[in-house]
């Protein structure tokens, strides 16, 4: 009993760090991201994610997965649970209607 609960201690803690960004690349076309934030570095990508222009995200995050479209495949979410051990669905419900 004890390490599962350890287990969801440690998903809550890595959950609250993941975010989705969906955006248009440098060439226009729309890409998605699942990132996993820096400790200590969010307000620093919202700041950048919110100003005009591009910005590196790996300076702020580890990219979990991404890919093109304005919405993640079954695929896509399959991969980025299958990474994490997170429910996708729990952080990001609308991603899966």
């Amino acid at each position: 009993m004890p390490h599962n609960n350890v287990e969801r201690i440690r998903n809550q803690t890595a959950a609250n760090r993941i975010t989705y960004l969906q955006t248009q690349d440098v060439d226009g076309y729309y890409a998605f991201y699942f990132l996993a934030l820096d400790s200590g570095k969010d307000r620093a990508y919202k700041k950048a994610v919110r100003a005009e222009g591009t910005c590196n995200l790996e300076d702020y995050s580890e990219i979990i997965h991404s890919g093109f479209g304005l919405k993640p495949t079954q695929d896509d979410i399959r991969i980025v649970e299958e990474k994490t051990g997170i429910e996708v669905a729990e952080l990001f419900p609308e991603l899966v209607q």
